[in-house]
């Protein structure tokens, strides 16, 4: 028996990112294409665009690198304040008019860091959910034979709450695409705007890439999921763990022996 060598290092390092960064990126601009057209208004401009995709940009950065554990919830509400304390300067910054009058709330400001803030929000809520993995990988990495063996018994239970977050993360990801495609559905119709604008408008290409990354970080997610299936199989286990295995693994196939 032995561990995945350097792989689920890289997985920890670059996928779980990847999947907390693309998702949320995706429905939140195409969620405000979308609304943009349910209203009859243009898109989003460049700079609300930027704001949008750096907020993940940052969820992840700060979580990996600066909070190895990705600190507490404090910490991390803290991090979300000054970024879009930073966004908001940047856009009253650049605001027609005296400086002091720029700084005064208005709508062009508040809408962007909105979004920017949901962003963050779904990035860190996926990228959380992640975390019980993370500490697997780092408890099982390098090992094999008796030392893996100990490890994989030792944390049964780990497994399976790790099991649950991973499926709150595939509700997560497919509530948001559903709910996308749903104003997309009444964006088509054209029900309640009166817009001239045309029906191809960004927002239906960005749902379509917003599906495209759902599918494929859903399928990562079963992916890690069916890895505590298999992790332990036929290991001889005590029988209070059985349940917590069969629950980890998600099936009711063959048991496992026990002690």
């Amino acid at each position: 028996m032995k561990s995945s060598s350097p792989r689920p290092e890289l997985f920890r390092t670059l996928l779980h990112p990847a999947i907390s960064v693309t998702v949320p990126t995706s429905g939140v601009l195409a969620a405000l294409s979308l609304m943009a057209q349910l209203a009859g208004v243009s898109g989003p401009r460049g700079l609300t665009v930027a704001v949008v995709v750096v907020a993940p940009l940052v969820e992840a950065a700060v979580g990996n690198l600066l909070y190895a554990e990705r600190a507490g919830i404090g910490n991390r509400a803290r991090e979300l304040a000054i970024y879009l304390l930073l966004a908001y300067a940047v856009f009253s910054l650049i605001r027609p008019g005296p400086l002091v009058a720029r700084f005064v709330p208005s709508v062009q400001q508040i809408l962007p860091l909105l979004a920017a803030g949901i962003a963050w929000l779904l990035a860190f809520g996926i990228h959380n959910r992640l975390r019980g993995r993370e500490g697997l990988l780092r408890t099982f990495h390098g090992k094999h034979g008796d030392p893996l063996r100990h490890a994989l018994i030792e944390r049964q239970h780990d497994m399976a709450l790790t099991v649950r977050e991973l499926r709150g993360a595939q509700a997560t990801v497919a509530g948001g695409f559903l709910f996308l495609s749903g104003l997309a559905i009444i964006t088509a119709t054209g029900i309640f705007t009166s817009s001239d604008l045309p029906a191809s408008s960004p927002g239906f290409i960005l749902l379509c890439v917003n599906g495209a990354v759902s599918a494929l970080a859903i399928g990562a997610l079963n992916t890690f999921i069916d890895e505590y299936e298999v992790n332990g199989v036929g290991l001889g286990v005590p029988f209070r763990f059985q349940r917590r295995r069969l629950v980890a693994g998600g099936a009711y196939g063959p048991h496992p022996r026990a002690w």
